[in-house]
């Protein structure tokens, strides 16, 4: 990462009360109430505030159960609007009135910040779904054939960044030295720059990396889960007060999702239509990819797991020490098959 390293200013932005936590670039938010939330005739009417949510799959129990019309079986009609960022979207859930779905780095940092009545609730994705990617016809093999090469990431707060910089530790090589960090952005950015020769590895994400590969035009040079085998990549979560106050629509929320992921592990040809057309994504790629990852699209949440999290952002330098996961972790709002 040489001259588009990270420097020791970079703690500085990664703080909770800065904006700037470790993200996917694209993290969704569910609004209880997005600034005007109402009940009429027995039905609940809220927002989603959202950055790019057709971007990540691993939020498809959202999408699917959206798309599928799950959340107006449950009395739920919920729109989607724009929200800024990952950060403002763990501000908003503690606004009280909000349900939020960043990565889950963020709450660990924000809970050690002080954030005590902050509440993971539940996961949408229980592995790291990141890929990193390489040009099929490319002589790069092994992360350690990435010393003197550069990888493009989004921005340095970013997961990608993260992974990239675990993974060339991990093969030996030092990633403020050896490789080259270049921030570009999302995955069809950072593919361009791979195919321009711009970059010589990409991170990227089902379903967009499995058509590339499917296609030819890619290769998998590693993966996050390579580097982290025991993680959660987004939780939901909301301010311990909300939860009391508005239980029901909560549970009613986590049960719509719920039913989506049984949708997406019983029938990924219709989920992975419905995620496709909702995002213009690939057909193919999309279900191809839900088949791949079904199991992994489930609202339990593991405290080892979130351990790990903790343990990752931690050795990132944003907490002194890991949390009390436990404190933090409120699953009794899931429906029963998902809690622990």
């Amino acid at each position: 990462m040489a001259t588009a390293r990270v420097t020791p200013s970079r703690r500085s932005v990664l703080k909770w009360a800065g904006g700037g936590l470790l993200g996917l670039s694209a993290l969704p938010v569910l609004s209880a109430c997005g600034g005007g939330s109402s009940s009429s005739g027995g039905k609940y009417h809220g927002q989603i505030p959202a950055v790019d949510v057709k971007s990540v799959l691993s939020l498809a129990p959202y999408v699917v159960a959206h798309e599928a019309g799950l959340f107006k079986k449950h009395s739920l009609d919920l729109s989607t609007v724009t929200s800024a960022s990952g950060a403002d979207i763990v501000r908003q859930a503690m606004s009280a009135a909000h349900l939020g779905i960043p990565a889950s780095t963020e709450p660990i940092v924000a809970f050690a910040s002080g954030a005590a009545n902050l509440r993971v609730i539940a996961s949408t994705y229980t592995a790291a779904s990141l890929i990193f990617l390489v040009k099929n016809s490319s002589a790069i093999r092994s992360v350690a054939d990435l010393r003197g090469k550069t990888v493009a990431t989004s921005k340095p707060t970013a997961l990608s960044t993260y992974f990239a910089r675990s993974s060339v530790r991990k093969a030996g090589l030092d990633p403020d030295k050896d490789v080259k960090i270049q921030f570009i952005g999302g995955p069809p950015d950072v593919w361009s720059a791979v195919q321009n020769g711009l970059a010589d590895c990409c991170w990227s994400i089902a379903p967009l990396a499995t058509q590339l590969v499917s296609e030819g035009k890619a290769r998998v040079l590693f993966t996050a889960a390579d580097v982290q085998a025991n993680w959660i990549d987004n939780v939901v979560v909301a301010d311990a007060g909300f939860l009391k106050s508005d239980g029901d629509t909560v549970r009613a929320v986590l049960t719509a999702m719920g039913e989506a992921v049984e949708l997406i592990q019983n029938d990924p040809k219709r989920a992975g239509t419905l995620w496709a057309t909702f995002a213009g994504a690939d057909v193919d790629a999309t279900v191809a990819a839900m088949k791949q990852s079904g199991k992994n699209f489930n609202l339990s949440v593991d405290q080892s797991a979130m351990k790990a999290v903790a343990q990752a952002v931690k050795e990132e330098g944003l907490v002194k020490s890991i949390p009390d996961i436990a404190s933090m972790v409120d699953t009794s709002y899931l429906p029963k098959q998902f809690q622990e």
